[in-house]
């Protein structure tokens, strides 16, 4: 692609292995929901089924193993939610965080929850602060922005587990 006199290579887009087993698209995925789904699309994409397909099998196969590993997931999350410049990354999130999310949802520990909910909002006022307080360059302001982002996404997965656990 021609801009403002340079070329840009365009990169293929990313397979979206949520789409494709029909999973809604956030960090933490239901392992029997995820088995499941797999199972109902891959007994229709077998190549030993009539409608079968090698190809759309292996498709399969391989999005079934990406979120089945939730660091996996988290690389595929933030490539398909936030934009490359020049083949790189313009954000990553904090993986250490995302872990002790993940460990406290995989838990279903209500006090875990809550206090998690409590680091996530502490996490976002300090940002949050910290935006109002100095200037930036664009750049950390987009980080900053996109960081924001994936804790609300955080808290809000957080909340909604917490109401699950509470009604049941």
């Amino acid at each position: 692609m021609l801009l403002r006199g340079k070329f840009f290579r365009l990169s293929a887009p990313i397979p979206d292995a949520f789409s494709r087993l029909g999973i809604s698209r956030h960090p933490w995925v239901d392992a029997t929901e995820l088995k499941e789904k797999f199972r109902q699309t891959a007994a229709q994409l077998h190549p030993d089924s009539p409608s079968g397909d090698t190809s759309s099998f292996h498709d399969l196969n391989e999005a079934f193993a990406t979120l089945r590993s939730p660091a996996k997931r988290l690389r595929l999350l933030v490539a398909l939610e936030f934009p490359t410049f020049h083949g790189k990354a313009t954000f990553a999130p904090n993986a250490e965080l995302f872990s002790q999310v993940h460990t406290v949802l995989e838990k279903k520990d209500l006090a875990g929850i809550h206090e998690m909910e409590a680091l996530l909002s502490q996490r976002l006022l300090a940002l949050e602060t910290s935006l109002r307080v100095s200037p930036a360059d664009p750049q950390t302001w987009l980080n900053a922005a996109a960081e924001i982002l994936f804790l609300q996404k955080w808290s809000d997965q957080l909340r909604e587990k917490s109401f699950q656990l509470s009604n049941r």
